[in-house]
């Protein structure tokens, strides 16, 4: 008798269990520009740097549609990782501007410290500063 209980009671338990602890996976969506001179933008898991996805750009726009656990900090990031945008996944629609260098969505990701920052690595960012300066002249 007794061991009919503990099985039964392992058999609701564990399940639970594992629901308690897995985290809600929710839908993404999350599109965007980038400069004209890139090709493809990287999207990978901060935690363990593994690239989950990839996508071609085109005419300068890109995006990203998928499930993954809520609340997963992710990077967007073209091949060479000269531009970079780090996100929350959430349930909230992403839009990122590699260009102009900013992030619209939900709260979360707009007041992220990193969205505040601008997404261009300050070199390149006054690289193509130069560049914008040098074709009007």
């Amino acid at each position: 008798m007794k061991l009919k209980i503990e099985k039964l009671l392992f058999s609701f338990l564990l399940p639970l269990l594992f629901t308690l602890t897995a985290r809600a996976q929710v839908a993404y969506h999350i599109s965007g520009t980038a400069p004209a001179d890139v090709r493809y933008i990287l999207l990978s898991d901060v935690a363990t740097h593994q690239v989950l996805d990839s996508c071609f750009t085109s005419k300068g726009t890109f995006q990203f549609e998928g499930t993954l656990p809520e609340n997963t900090f992710i990077n967007l990031s073209d091949s060479w990782h000269e531009l970079d945008a780090t996100l929350i996944i959430d349930d909230t629609p992403i839009i990122v501007d590699m260009e102009n260098n900013y992030v619209r969505g939900s709260e979360m990701n707009e007041h992220y410290p990193y969205s505040d920052n601008p997404i261009l690595y300050p070199a390149q960012q006054r690289l193509r500063e130069l560049e914008k300066v040098s074709t009007n002249n």
